[in-house]
């Protein structure tokens, strides 16, 4: 399964809704800069966190599936030892005469 997180230094914003630059109020476009690099950082952010739920999503339903398969051949092999319908292999190897002689 990949990693969600291999890439996280690269994508580490530091995202402070509640903060505004110093002085923001001197030069507003570098306050619009600020909020555009926080809201583009968190899209990415979401973005990686969406794929990675996929991901585990996908995985959980193939285990999931896997599981309902062997739960039923575990039962009807148990019903088929029950009634004893069960092909149980010999426990001696199959040993070919003509190849031994």
């Amino acid at each position: 399964m990949p990693n969600p997180l291999a890439h996280a230094p690269a994508m580490l914003t530091v995202i402070r809704p509640s903060v505004m630059p110093r002085l923001w109020w001197l030069n507003p476009w570098a306050a619009a800069k600020y909020l555009h690099s926080a809201a583009t950082a968190m899209k990415d952010y979401a973005d990686r966190v969406d794929r990675a739920l996929d991901i585990q999503k996908s995985i959980l339903e193939d285990q999931s599936d896997e599981i309902a398969g062997l739960r039923y051949r575990l039962a009807k092999l148990t019903d088929d030892v029950t009634r004893g319908t069960a092909i149980i292999p010999d426990a001696t190897p199959y040993r070919d005469e003509t190849i031994h002689e």
